[in-house]
């Protein structure tokens, strides 16, 4: 028993003398840590967002594969995943409604209110 001790005792030391240690400390400004923090938001977004089930029935329709799409997401910088971050924000939830659509909605609502305030009493 008191052999093994040795050994594993030898071992080790010799492990830690031997083996380089890749650890390093230092200082975190507030700025690295939030600017991390917010691509690591970013990031998380834009993954959520592929996984979406319109999203992947739109890459399909377009001849993409959700692997090939998770693998450009890898590939991209911090930047750009900022930008469609953003742009994934700042998309309409409710659809996309055409100038056309516009003026024809826009339109109906005149003749609606037109109709009720000159509507007989």
């Amino acid at each position: 028993m008191k052999n093994a001790y040795k050994f594993v005792c030898s071992l080790i030391v010799s492990s830690m003398m031997f083996l380089p240690f890749a650890t390093h400390a230092r200082l975190v400004s507030t700025e690295e840590a939030s600017a991390s923090a917010s691509h690591m938001t970013s990031l998380d977004k834009v993954n959520s967002f592929i996984r979406r089930t319109d999203v992947i029935a739109k890459f399909e329709q377009l001849g993409l594969s959700t692997a090939s799409a998770k693998e450009r997401v890898a590939a991209m910088t911090q930047q750009e995943i900022d930008l469609i971050a953003s742009k994934v924000d700042s998309l309409p939830t409710g659809g996309y409604i055409t100038s056309t659509g516009g003026v024809i909605i826009g339109v109906t609502l005149i003749i609606v209110i037109a109709l009720i305030t000159h509507a007989p009493k």
